[in-house]
């Protein structure tokens, strides 16, 4: 069966362990419920693509408040992210080209190990925390954030500019931060 019959299938709270080796996909994967998605193996790496062999799809996912996910050991094209009030999104051990998230209120984001051939747009919301680890981008980084906001990056490489935008009451806590383009951080 393929990914999306088996998150279609799943119900909240499930875990689908994928075999290792690479995995062709039509359309966009679509994640809509609380699941964790896993190689079998924790030190394989599953891939996704598309036509022609492409790294080109993408996965979305679509929160609904209270939703957690969890992503690990994955290679794909783009990482949707579009929030929802008390979520929770934890990813770990991703190659991808590039990261897009939409936060909401008292959302929850741990992004550990991520290996990015582009950048990371972030548009966070109040009383978010965002920790954003040991990770590469190729790209640039921009992340804006609003009242109440936490946000820690540690160990990150970026090959292009960085650009935080704070806003009132928001915590933002940097260490370790390689940028070979220029660095702004407005609080």
């Amino acid at each position: 069966p393929s990914l999306t019959s088996a998150i279609a299938a799943s119900s909240n709270g499930d875990t689908i362990f994928i075999a290792a080796g690479s995995y062709a996909s039509a359309s966009p994967i679509i994640i809509d419920k609380s699941l964790t998605i896993a190689p079998q193996d924790s030190s394989e790496m599953i891939d996704f693509y598309g036509s022609g062999g492409a790294n080109n799809i993408d996965i979305n996912v679509n929160g609904s408040a209270g939703m957690n996910v969890r992503l690990f050991n994955l290679k794909f094209n783009t990482l949707n992210l579009n929030g929802a009030t008390n979520m929770s999104i934890q990813v770990s051990s991703l190659n991808v080209n590039g990261i897009s998230l939409t936060g909401a209120a008292d959302m929850n984001l741990i992004i550990n190990h991520v290996t990015c051939g582009s950048g990371i747009t972030m548009n966070g919301a109040a009383n978010m925390n965002i920790q954003l680890s040991q990770s590469s981008f190729q790209g640039n980084m921009g992340i804006t954030g609003y009242n109440g906001m936490h946000m820690i990056l540690n160990s990150i490489t970026c090959n292009g500019s960085i650009t935080l935008s704070g806003a009132e009451n928001m915590k933002m806590q940097l260490n370790n931060l390689n940028c070979t383009g220029s660095m702004s951080a407005n609080a």
